[in-house]
């Protein structure tokens, strides 16, 4: 199923891209007066606008789409846009990149639709103050301290914890520490590193209460009961369930382990005294609270506004990730420049049809983007001839299109020779 939905989608995004083409071309009057469209003998035919569509059998995969001009009754080469002379360069212009914008328009409306039809859950700024931030290793090393509660993003309130990690150029943090305000000031080429390791400055805290313990465990023989804070292991002060993970690796099994947990009962606290012995699983034997998320349903409204926003975000994120690449600073983000495959697999738990519409977005939203790259096959390619012909006001030749394809070709290989090279320096 994992390669259904994205070869589904391909096929989709093939017919939108070349049904937008074609629709193009017969709005400008920039077409052949009868196209073959597939392989094989003519199934039927259909005339739109004075033109002859010839269907034969019609593979709508990239490479197998194929497309001709009938010319005497055979087949030949279709003429690229560029070479329609007569007609001006500006239609010509709108004939080829009329296929991606379609794409880019099939993008934007499914996110729209996604975020419109999707449950948001997300974590509200009351809800990650309740107990604080778990910075990571950089973000401690930044200043921030675990139980630290942020009260502002670059001196403005917020309303979720998303907003926190849209890092820009400069970002400023308010924070509460002990009932004492202070401020952490990130600079750009601590931002840089922040996105170059694909790292986060902190996550929310996970306090350390068991939720549940299992029978037969360690915890269930120490009585451990849903309810209980762990307050130190072995005297080192315990936060975080990230604290707990960390403490509780330095032990093995057989040992036994001094525990102190906080217990409330009908709001009486009373501090107790524990020991367990690890079991043969080399666990205690419990898992903690996790995190209560708030639900939100976006409106029609809403939706239009965060549909476009999401489709900025994922576009920002290819991008630094293809400068990553180029920059050879690290290996791009594993969410970033996927395949279809890779891209099917990051919504694993959702019903098919909403697997297949986000699957689709993003392809389609990658499609537009390449065809914005001097790759092979690429629209950006077909509006060098017009560049040359409104600069030398003379008509390019396809001899010298080809020579340009050839060279984009090189230029992917140039860039895969580039990138893998320094992958071996890096690893030297």
């Amino acid at each position: 199923m994992s390669i259904l939905l994205p070869l589904l989608s391909i096929v989709l995004l093939n017919i939108l891209f070349f049904l937008g083409k074609f629709i193009a071309s017969l709005y400008f009057g920039i077409h052949h007066d009868h196209y073959f469209i597939g392989f094989g003998p003519q199934l039927f035919k259909i005339k739109l606008s004075g033109v002859v569509f010839s269907i034969g059998i019609y593979i709508p995969i990239i490479g197998l789409s194929r497309i001709y001009r009938m010319d005497g009754g055979v087949k030949k080469s279709v003429q690229l846009p560029w070479e329609f002379i007569t007609s001006s360069l500006w239609k010509r212009a709108m004939v080829i990149m009329s296929g991606p914008v379609c794409l880019l328009l099939m993008s934007l409306c499914s996110f729209i639709l996604l975020s419109y039809l999707k449950e948001e859950y997300y974590l509200s700024k009351e809800t990650l103050n309740q107990h604080g931030i778990q910075p990571s290793s950089l973000g401690k090393e930044i200043g921030f301290m675990t139980g630290d509660k942020i009260i502002e993003i670059n001196g403005k309130d917020y309303e979720r914890f998303e907003q926190l990690l849209d890092l820009s150029n400069e970002v400023s943090f308010t924070l509460m520490r002990n009932d004492s305000l202070l401020n952490i000031q990130l600079e750009k080429p601590q931002i840089n590193e922040l996105r170059g390791q694909r790292a986060q400055l902190f996550e929310p805290l996970t306090p350390p209460i068991i939720d549940q313990v299992m029978l037969g465990s360690a915890a269930e023989i120490a009585e451990l009961k849903k309810g209980d804070r762990f307050i130190s292991i072995e005297n080192t002060s315990v936060f975080s369930s990230e604290d707990l993970k960390l403490i509780l690796r330095n032990y093995s099994v057989g040992d036994t382990v001094e525990l102190q947990i906080e217990r409330v009962i009908k709001r009486d606290t009373s501090i107790l005294d524990k020991q367990v012995i690890l079991r043969s699983d080399g666990l205690i034997g419990f898992s903690t609270q996790s995190i209560e998320y708030d639900l939100h349903q976006n409106s029609l409204a809403e939706a239009i506004i965060k549909g476009p926003q999401k489709m900025s975000r994922v576009i920002a994120s290819n991008l630094r990730a293809f400068n990553i690449l180029v920059s050879n600073e690290m290996k791009a983000p594993n969410d970033s420049l996927s395949g279809p495959i890779s891209i099917a697999q990051l919504f694993g738990a959702e019903t098919r049809w909403i697997r297949f519409m986000e699957i689709t977005s993003y392809l389609a939203l990658l499609s537009f983007l390449f065809n914005l790259l001097p790759f092979p096959k690429s629209s950006i390619l077909l509006l060098f001839p017009l560049f040359y012909e409104l600069i030398f006001s003379k008509a390019f030749t396809r001899k010298a299109y080809n020579r340009i394809v050839k060279a984009s070709y090189f230029i992917i290989a140039a860039f895969m020779v580039y990138v893998i090279t320094g992958d071996i320096i890096m690893l030297l």
